[in-house]
């Protein structure tokens, strides 16, 4: 996603990170279903450079990762494949990604991350969560044994919380 192109126009962008190693039908289901919930126009899948909360995994070759993700998302008119972790190379953290978006996107959309209740309620832990939570709204996913009313009110009013179709695929 080195042009705007692949967002121009969209007044909800969804970004949806993660190592896709691989790339699998529940991930495309997850996207789908909280594209939908949260009113989201384009959906940014992006495979990251490497993990910054699992420093000593290895991801497969990020050409391959992006081939399969090329490849499972092509036919889906919303989803479009960003190799802008991997460009940059070293760890990949959501809030340099955020600020690569903004500067791609301008000031017109909405920069919604996509995630699962479980990775959300990490956020503190993250680079720069001020800078996350203050520049984007939130599709979340809900799994079993966690709760959104964990979720402090100013930040849940940023929130959609959804629950998705479970599959038993990883």
């Amino acid at each position: 996603m080195r042009k705007r192109s692949s967002i121009a126009g969209a007044r909800r962008i969804g970004v949806f990170g993660g190592t896709f190693d691989p790339v699998h039908y529940g991930h495309l289901v997850c996207a789908e279903q909280l594209a939908g919930a949260a009113g989201i126009d384009r959906v940014l899948f992006i495979p990251c450079s490497r993990q910054p909360h699992k420093p000593a995994f290895v991801p497969s070759d990020a050409s391959a990762r992006l081939a399969m993700l090329r490849a499972a998302t092509r036919g889906y008119e919303k989803f479009t494949v960003s190799d802008i972790e991997i460009v940059r190379g070293g760890i990949s953290y959501t809030a340099d990604t955020v600020r690569e978006i903004r500067k791609l996107a301008g000031g017109g959309p909405e920069i919604w991350l996509m995630l699962g209740m479980d990775a959300f309620l990490e956020m503190p832990r993250w680079k720069d969560p001020d800078l996350i939570l203050t520049e984007c709204f939130f599709a979340v996913a809900t799994r079993p044994g966690y709760r959104s009313r964990r979720v402090p009110r100013k930040i849940a009013s940023r929130c959609r919380f959804e629950e998705i179709t479970a599959l038993d695929v990883s």
